[in-house]
């Protein structure tokens, strides 16, 4: 239920990018925050849009980005796809949001602040213009923001461009990472480091199918695996431990829903 009584319900509506690695964590948010007492639409691109049946906790909203069956990352290109999508869907957020919060609908519920993904900054834009609060949030893991900074340093030191017998060896600084693992797009630097400003790419998109198949010979194969699957089998109980009651995780949800509230 929507309402309870006549107290409305708070809403806050999360705006992923329409990348597979970004929406996920963006709905798993959701979930959570919906376990929080919250009501959460799922303001969405038209393009590689999910099926709401798959998620019937969430109201959804989509809007029309206006991409043709021939539009994508790889044929736009990375830069010119992202800015395509939030000139195209900066409009219509903003009208879908005026539209609710004029409505003052009880069985919609209040939108108290937006929550959107790194790459969609239109979000941030309308967020202002309607006074509403917001919060940006980055799907990309630690390692990857951490490898991204010290890409300046790296070029400065005059490792990069990188060089084919330089990807086995060792970051320094970033152990265990080794430069393969680095977020280069083989581009040049400035075009690197301006596109992981603002995105993460998304694995299907940069890998092909042999090195895929090489990684997954180093992970069940190798002695190297064993290694690896020590290492995520202490990260799992880290995580549970996270997100348990008075955990780190649920604590900082808690502050997050507190914030909007």
């Amino acid at each position: 239920m929507e309402t309870q009584g006549k107290q409305i319900r708070k809403r806050l509506v999360l705006v992923p990018f329409p990348f597979q690695g970004h929406m996920t964590p963006m709905f798993q948010l959701g979930t959570a925050l919906q376990q929080k007492g919250l009501s959460v639409t799922i303001a969405h691109t038209r393009y590689n849009a999910p099926h709401p049946s798959h998620y019937p906790q969430f109201d959804f909203q989509f809007m029309s980005d206006k991409l043709t069956s021939d539009d994508s990352p790889k044929s736009l290109g990375v830069f010119d796809f992202i800015k395509k999508i939030n000139i195209n869907c900066e409009s219509e957020m903003q009208e879908f949001l005026v539209h609710k919060i004029d409505q003052k609908q009880e069985s919609y519920g209040q939108v108290v602040g937006i929550i959107y993904d790194t790459l969609m900054y239109c979000a941030e834009a309308v967020a202002n213009n309607l006074k509403i609060p917001s919060m940006v949030i980055r799907t990309s893991f630690a390692t990857y923001v951490l490898a991204t900074l010290a890409m300046p340093r790296l070029h400065a030191q005059g490792y990069l461009p990188l060089q084919d017998s330089m990807l086995e060896e060792p970051v320094a600084e970033l152990y265990p990472l080794r430069f393969r693992d680095l977020p280069f797009t083989g581009g040049t630097i400035e075009e690197s480091l301006v596109l992981y400003a603002i995105t993460c790419l998304e694995l299907e998109s940069t890998l092909d199918r042999k090195h895929i198949e090489s990684v997954i010979r180093r992970i069940f194969g190798e002695k190297e695996g064993d290694e690896m699957r020590r290492r995520a089998t202490e990260i799992k109980e880290k995580i549970e431990s996270c997100m348990s009651a008075g955990g780190s995780s649920s604590v900082s949800l808690d502050n997050l829903v507190e914030f909007f509230l």
